[in-house]
């Protein structure tokens, strides 16, 4: 027998947490009636949107799945899957009432308060707007919006479930039928509760481990290494893995990939690039200072294939995560491509020359008044592109499979996928590290 894996029970307990609303469909059996069709089937879209709703809210809170599995980005993906589709059932239900009672869309929009009824309906009708924003601007609009504007509106989810469960026990005349299809709801919206809850404990920090800034190396004007050393307890990373760094309490939270860590003290160091207001303050950040850490987090690099040649792409301190892996493997059969604006910006060189001496090239596409025989040994002007990455394949063709990992800004991942394209390598033999998953698109990333 096949074992399931994680995805696998995810989905089957989504599925099974929808069972009890087949109670539903009893009453068309015994006596079937097409408007009593539309309005069970209003009524089943909506709660089951709202369950698939729930379910993503869960695989949102990475410190909970991070429990099961390090691999948050794949659950943050079917976070984002199933808040598309519970958001797209849960439209159904008010569309179908337009159908059942016979009225115009607007009615959906016209809030009323006049009496007990219409104020519950009415419920329903601002949880209706909020989604829409939602949606507008989340499937619509995102690649148009700032994150932070669009994480604040993404928050308005929070007050239109609870509307939605508030609006469907008041007005729920099919739901009072089945006991047990209302313990269901009811303990979905205690659930919700409890989760909200734990949600705003750790968003204050309090859960976090802390760690201490103790040092910050600059690698040109804004790359810079950061050194953390734990206070009390700690977290044990993985090479390629990366972590949350909070630095005010009920403040945002950023991930990093993670440069080294040292099993002796526990000391973590990260490499950023100064970018942003998050990582501006940072930058500002005194020695001494505490900064909550969440995770490790990823699986990038997590299974490398030694009978393979592993080739390596990073931009930038998107090498980050691939010298941390690199460090721990043996290289016989790996290569990097390194890019970087000039010769100050090059991170760790001499752990590069030391575990990659003859495999390793380094691109300058920003020094253009040096001259080659100035040049640093493995390095060249200019930019990674697909005959760079073809004289390197070629070069080191050996008879085995490349796979390719590749490491960096969102555009530069755009980039090198494009060269891929050109050079037409199978997406199977292509992993990228993809920490800001919420800030990337999809489609454009894939091959």
């Amino acid at each position: 027998m096949k074992k399931l894996t994680k995805p696998s029970l995810t989905y089957l307990c989504i599925a099974l947490s929808c069972t009890p609303l087949i109670f539903f469909y009893t009453t068309v059996i015994n006596n079937f009636s097409y408007q009593e069709f539309i309005n069970i089937s209003g009524s089943v879209s909506g709660y089951v949107g709202v369950i698939l709703m729930i379910w993503s809210f869960i695989l949102g809170i990475r410190s909970l799945i991070g429990i099961i599995t390090p691999d948050i980005i794949a659950a943050i993906n079917t976070h984002k899957n199933l808040g598309k589709y519970g958001m797209l059932l849960i439209l159904i239900h008010p569309l179908l009432q337009v159908i059942i009672y016979l009225k115009n869309f607007s009615w959906l929009f016209i809030l009323d308060f006049r009496n007990n009824l219409e104020t519950r309906v009415s419920m329903g009708r601002i949880a209706l707007l909020l989604f829409l924003i939602i949606y507008a601007t989340s499937a619509l609009l995102r690649n148009r919006i700032k994150y932070r504007p669009w994480k604040l509106i993404h928050l308005l989810a929070y007050p239109m479930l609870v509307l939605v469960f508030i609006h469907a026990v008041s007005i729920g005349s099919i739901m009072s039928k089945y006991p047990i299809v209302m313990a269901l709801w009811f303990t979905v919206f205690l659930l919700y509760q409890i989760l909200i809850i734990y949600k705003f404990i750790e968003w204050s920090g309090i859960l976090r481990p802390k760690y201490t800034l103790v040092s910050k190396n600059y690698y040109g004007d804004h790359q810079i290494v950061y050194c953390l050393s734990p206070i009390s307890h700690f977290i044990k990373p993985t090479a390629g893995q990366f972590i949350y760094l909070q630095i005010n309490k009920f403040g945002e939270t950023h991930p990093f990939s993670i440069l080294d860590y040292s099993k002796k003290d526990n000391i973590i160091k990260i490499g950023v690039k100064t970018v942003g207001k998050f990582t501006t303050k940072m930058e500002r950040l005194a020695i001494g200072t505490p900064i909550g850490v969440e995770g490790p987090y990823g699986v990038f690099g997590k299974d490398i294939d030694l009978q393979a040649n592993n080739i390596f792409i990073a931009g930038g301190v998107g090498v980050v995560p691939c010298l941390n892996i690199l460090n721990e493997q043996d290289n016989s059969s790996n290569y990097l491509i390194y890019s970087v604006r000039n010769i100050d910006e090059i991170i760790n060189y001499n752990q590069i020359q030391k575990i990659l001496p003859n495999q390793h090239l380094i691109t300058i596409t920003k020094e253009d008044k040096v001259e080659d025989k100035t040049l640093i040994d493995g390095a060249r002007i200019g930019r990674i592109n697909s005959n760079l990455i073809n004289e390197i394949v070629n070069k080191n063709n050996n008879g085995k499979k490349n796979i390719y990992y590749v490491c960096g800004s969102t555009s530069f991942i755009k980039g090198v996928l494009e060269y891929f394209k050109e050079l037409k390598i199978d997406k199977k033999y292509i992993i990228l590290d993809l920490i800001k998953l919420t800030q990337f698109t999809y489609p454009i990333l894939q091959l």
